[in-house]
């Protein structure tokens, strides 16, 4: 099987009139390329591949209620087609030669993630008239920036502006022994270039209620006849900050290091072309 390169097997699946659709990043670490199979038979509740299904009708009117019957075992019967179908695909998948991949229900779609760009057009060639969309690289580029680590891919940079992320853990270490630092840095910094999200309520709420652990010993209120411990009054969950420039990104990633959750750099797609 030849090797087909990114740029190759995207014009290979747009020629098939399959949408190919720009990876943000890899998939599970280690698939570039995902594959979303529709059902055979299509609409709501048809793709469901376990469960129960049953049905109650009114025999009062036999006429009517014979339509009903028939109107049920049809449904069912594609449902049934739906479930057969996807398991030879799975089948077919698994038996292709050193194929590495993984699958999952994606709603009423299945998923395929693999490795290897001719796989994917085995999977094609053969079932292209259920295939909804293919996503993974662009072209070579994108295909080597993709797999660097904290790289995100994005149309669009953060609320058009800022192409670094931070998001910082929601503990008290935090509050206390960087939080302040870390505003006193930002605030040196011209406002145009940063912002934050949650980081100034977290504190505000520290400050209210000096916690912000759900599970930590603190004042107590009560709802209805139940008491609750009053740092469990919904403290902000998210603790983000955008930025600008590189260089305050690799700062502040230095300055609070042990604290940070995520952090990642956008690429645009545009920029990979």
């Amino acid at each position: 099987m030849a090797k087909l390169s990114s740029s190759e097997l995207r014009n290979n699946i747009t020629s098939a009139g399959i949408r190919y659709l720009p990876a943000e990043q890899v998939f599970y670490r280690s698939f570039p390329y995902k594959v979303e199979l529709l059902p055979k038979h299509r609409g709501k509740g048809l793709g469901g591949v376990s469960g129960k299904r049953s049905c109650q009708i009114d025999i009062a009117n036999p006429e009517k209620a014979r339509l009903e019957l028939a109107t049920f075992n049809d449904r069912i019967e594609k449902i049934l087609c739906n479930v057969e179908y996807r398991q030879e695909i799975r089948e077919f998948v698994a038996r292709l030669p050193k194929v590495e991949y993984k699958t999952r229900m994606g709603g009423d779609n299945n998923l395929f993630y693999f490795r290897d760009p001719e796989l994917v057009m085995v999977v094609v060639d053969r079932y292209k008239e259920v295939i909804n969309s293919v996503t993974g690289p662009i072209n070579e580029n994108h295909e080597d920036r993709i797999g660097e680590r904290n790289i995100l891919m994005r149309e669009r940079l953060y609320h058009n502006k800022f192409r670094y992320y931070l998001e910082f853990e929601r503990s008290n270490e935090f509050v206390e022994q960087t939080a302040p630092r870390l505003l006193e840095v930002l605030d040196s910094m011209p406002h145009t270039t940063w912002r934050e999200h949650k980081l100034t309520s977290m504190m505000k709420y520290y400050d209210n209620h000096g916690t912000v652990s759900a599970n930590a010993m603190s004042p107590r209120y009560m709802i209805g006849a139940q008491t609750f411990p009053q740092s469990m009054a919904f403290p902000p969950r998210a603790v983000i900050l955008y930025l600008t420039d590189p260089q305050d990104y690799v700062y502040i990633k230095l300055l609070a290091a042990e604290h940070i959750k995520s952090s990642h750099e956008l690429v645009l797609f545009d920029e990979l072309t």
